[in-house]
């Protein structure tokens, strides 16, 4: 079952992929507001959770948020985390500013996160609505991981 699910979700972002690199700016009613400036980690510090701040219509049916996080390493290398969080067919939006976690987990190999500085690059917001399909795509973010 999870190999299934697995390739249903590698195939889901294959599609969402293309999509978002031809999708017009945001609308007004969906759109990215922020980064938040802090992230927390999970107890074993194997993922962050980065705060990202989103408004949607109502009438938004499906959304997606990537993102990358980069930490400098205690060898001195950066790694760099990628995560997905899709919503398709499922979303529920309020049109009011929505707070969303999105998990993105160590490098596989690599260090578990630290305390302290990293930065968020790359925050994509995709939503799709009767009108169309929506992107916006927020500048690079410093945070401080707790």
């Amino acid at each position: 079952m999870f190999k299934k699910l697995a390739g249903t979700m590698l195939a889901i972002t294959a599609l969402v992929a293309p999509v978002a690199l031809m999708a017009p700016a945001a609308n007004a009613s969906s759109t990215a507001i922020r980064i938040g400036a802090a992230a927390d980690r999970s107890v074993s510090h194997r993922v962050v959770f980065v705060r990202a701040f989103v408004v949607c219509s109502e009438d938004t049916f499906s959304a997606a948020l990537t993102t990358q996080v980069s930490q400098v390493a205690p060898d001195g290398t950066v790694q760099v985390g990628t995560s997905a969080v899709l919503g398709l067919g499922s979303v529920e939006c309020t049109g009011d500013v929505e707070k969303v976690l999105v998990p993105v987990r160590k490098p596989i190999g690599g260090y578990n996160w630290r305390a302290g500085a990293a930065a968020v690059t790359g925050l994509q917001f995709i939503t799709q609505d009767p009108t169309g399909v929506y992107s916006t795509v927020l500048p690079k973010r410093a945070i401080n991981i707790k």
